[in-house]
Parts: C-alpha cells; sequence; structure tokens
C-alpha cells in the first residue's frame, strides 16, 4: 500500500506540473533558456513547446497511476516498486528527444548531454534491477557456505554464534547501504533499536532464518517458507549449530 500512495503522490505532482505551467510562467522553469533575451527573436516556440510539456506531464502522472494499480493487482508490490524507479525516467528520455526540436545552438547541446545523461541513469538503474532481483542462494561446501548475489558472503561454519528461525520481521528503520524493494531486500540497513545488520531477502517468508557471525555481525536471509525451513536444518547440521 506504500509504494501505492508514492506512485499516486508523484503521479500527482506530475499532473500538477501539467496544470499550472503557463506561457507567463515557462521561462522560470525552461532553465536552459536565456531569459534575458526575447524569445521571439530566438525563434523559440513557446506556446507549442508550453502545450508539448503539458499533455506529456498529463500523459506521465495519468499513466502512471493506471499503471501502478495493474502492476500492483497483477504483479505485486515489487513490481510496482520497479515502475516507480524506471517509468518517469524513460518519460523523460522521451521528452528530451521531442523537446529538442525546440531547442538551437548551445541550448540543443546542453538537451543532447542531458539526454545522454537520462539514458546512461536508465541503464544503470535497469541493471541494478536485474541485479537485485536476482535470487540469492546458499551454496553448501565442506567448511562453509555462501551466500550468491548481491551482498552475498562466504561464511565459514565455524564462524556462526547463533543460528535460529525467527516468526517475526526485524523492526527496520532504514536502509544505509542496499537495494530494497517491498519484499525484496539486499544489504545493510539498520533497526530502530540502532543495531545494523544485513538482509538478504529474495521474499519476505516467515520463518527468517537469522545468523550471528562470531565478530557479532548478524545477518537475516530469507527465501520461501518451505526453503527457509530446509535451509535451516542443513546449514543448523553442517555448523553443528543447536
Amino acid at each position: 500500500m506504500f509504494l501505492l500512495i508514492v506512485n499516486i503522490i508523484i503521479s500527482l505532482l506530475f499532473l500538477a506540473l501539467g496544470i499550472f505551467i503557463t506561457e507567463k510562467n515557462a521561462l522560470s522553469i525552461i532553465s536552459t533558456y536565456d531569459q534575458k533575451k526575447n524569445p521571439k527573436d530566438n525563434n523559440f516556440k513557446l506556446p507549442e513547446f508550453v502545450k508539448f510539456f503539458k499533455q506529456f506531464h498529463y500523459f506521465l502522472g495519468s499513466s502512471m497511476i493506471f499503471l501502478s494499480i495493474i502492476f500492483k493487482l497483477f504483479w505485486g508490490q515489487d513490481a510496482q516498486g520497479m515502475l516507480l524507479g524506471f517509468y518517469p525516467i524513460l518519460g523523460y528520455i522521451y521528452f528530451t528527444i521531442k523537446a529538442r526540436t525546440f531547442y538551437s545552438g548551445s541550448e540543443r547541446t546542453i538537451m543532447n548531454i542531458s539526454l545522454w545523461i537520462l539514458i546512461i541513469t536508465s541503464i544503470l538503474i535497469g541493471a541494478l534491477l536485474v541485479v537485485g532481483n536476482s535470487k540469492s542462494e546458499m551454496q553448501f561446501a565442506q567448511n562453509q557456505v555462501e551466500i550468491t548475489g548481491m551482498y552475498g558472503q562466504i561464511i565459514l561454519y565455524s564462524e556462526i554464534n547463533i543460528l535460529k528461525l525467527e516468526n517475526e520481521m526485524p523492526d527496520i528503520r532504514l536502509k544505509t547501504n542496499g537495494f530494497a524493494l517491498e519484499t525484496v531486500k539486499k544489504g545493510y540497513f539498520k533497526l530502530k533499536n540502532g543495531e545494523k545488520v544485513k538482509l538478504i531477502f529474495n521474499t519476505l517468508s516467515l520463518p527468517l532464518i537469522y545468523i550471528e557471525l562470531n565478530n557479532e555481525k548478524k545477518i537475516y536471509y530469507s527465501d520461501t517458507k518451505e526453503s527457509n525451513l530446509e535451509l535451516f536444518k542443513k546449514l543448523s547440521e553442517k555448523s553443528n549449530t543447536p
């Protein structure tokens, strides 16, 4: 529900941009346009630009609300989170491509640079989403277990001090370094009691596997409920942890 509310708020902000921009206030928003010059002398088609700006933001805002609901219903909260992170950037790539036609000279060069920044950003975000959503697994060896994927690590069985199942989610306050959607969480998080822990959640399935190492570092791992139980049993046997 939280992500749906965030999506709706951002969508309303896009709609508000479309509503409130006018030819009178547009020049203060167009950062690459030299306000000291007369737009007529620079052949800048202000009325056409304002029309395009308004139509784009009307579409972006309304489509984001619609897609957010569809993603929530059919693919769940994590898909909704990916929409929030990715869709507006794709929208502004389109916006920048079309908006370049209104500019010339150095201003168009700035728009071209902005376009490439958006494209590179979208590629990086896309790569992050792919890597972050890739399943982390526990792979057992003779003396160690390896947690694969983003923020994975190798843990020697001899390093494990406490191993148990947790039937409640840790009380997360904020993410300090990592990847987080609604159910997929990988990285370092701070709890409300101030503790810093590592979370490696493919899904939010209880019970969680809780591992505390000899150096007092704490790790929570979650796959599916059935997998958590099976992995806990195997890890307990391998590490001889009661």
